[in-house]
C-alpha cells in the first residue's frame, strides 16, 4: 500500500512538472512569436541598401542623356530618439548614399562604352540626406527625402551642372537635392526601395532613378 501511495505521489508530481515546462514553453512560444511579429518597418534600426538605376543628365553637347548608376546607400532610424514613443507612425531617417556612373563620351551607350571613342568622364555621388514621412501599414513607408549631393566629375565638362562645366579637368561640388523613396517589407530582414531623386543645380538638374534591396537592422 505504501508503494502504491509512493507511485501515485509521484504520478501527480511528474504530471505537475510536465505541465508547469509545458506552460513555460508555450510562453516563450508566444513571446518569440510576439517579438518575431513586431520586426516590421517601424521597428528598423538601421538598413544597408544595395541598389542600381538610372542617371539623367545633359552632356557636353546639350543633348539629354542616360546612364546605368550603381551604388548603395546606409540609412539610420531617428525617430525614437527624435520623437519618443510616437503613436502617430511618423519616420525621421538620416540617409547617406554612395552612386557611381561612367558617362564615358558623349556616343556611349547607356553602360558608358563607345565603339568610336574610348575614356570618358566618370561620376561619383554622395548624396547625404534627412528621411521624413509615415507609414500606409506597418511594413509600407514613404518618405521624403532632402540635403547635399556632393558631386565628382573626373571631366567636369562631361556634364553640364553650371559653374565649372567648361573645364576639363576633374571636380568635386556640392548641390542640395530632394527625392522620394518607397519602402516595402517583403521578409524578416529585407525590404524593397525605390527612390527618384532630383539634384538642383545652375546648371541643367541632374535626376536619378534608383530600386534596391534593403538589409534591415533591428
Amino acid at each position: 500500500m505504501e508503494i502504491y501511495r509512493i507511485l501515485v505521489a509521484c504520478f501527480f508530481v511528474g504530471l505537475f512538472t510536465q505541465s508547469t515546462h509545458a506552460q513555460t514553453r508555450g510562453q516563450a512560444v508566444i513571446s518569440e512569436g510576439m517579438e518575431y511579429k513586431q520586426r516590421t518597418l517601424k521597428d528598423q534600426k538601421w538598413g544597408f541598401t544595395p541598389q542600381l538605376g538610372a542617371l539623367v543628365y545633359e552632356d557636353r553637347s546639350g543633348a539629354a542623356t542616360s546612364r546605368a548608376t550603381v551604388g548603395a546607400s546606409f540609412d539610420l532610424n531617428l525617430t525614437g530618439q527624435i520623437l519618443g514613443d510616437d503613436p502617430m507612425g511618423n519616420y525621421i531617417g538620416l540617409s547617406l548614399s554612395g552612386l557611381f556612373s561612367h558617362p564615358g563620351p558623349n556616343d556611349a551607350n547607356f553602360f558608358g562604352n563607345s565603339a568610336s571613342a574610348g575614356g570618358g568622364s566618370n561620376l561619383i555621388q554622395i548624396p547625404l540626406d534627412v528621411k521624413i514621412g509615415g507609414y500606409l501599414d506597418d511594413d509600407v513607408r514613404f518618405t521624403v527625402r532632402g540635403g547635399g549631393n556632393l558631386i565628382y566629375r573626373s571631366d567636369a565638362s562631361s556634364l553640364n551642372l553650371g559653374a565649372g562645366s567648361d573645364s576639363n579637368g576633374s571636380l568635386w561640388k556640392v548641390y542640395p537635392n530632394v527625392g522620394l523613396e518607397g519602402e516595402f517589407k517583403v521578409s524578416p530582414h529585407v525590404s524593397i526601395m525605390a527612390r527618384p531623386d532630383l539634384t538642383i543645380t545652375p546648371g541643367k538638374n541632374l535626376f536619378v532613378a534608383m530600386v534596391g534591396a534593403t538589409f534591415l537592422g533591428f
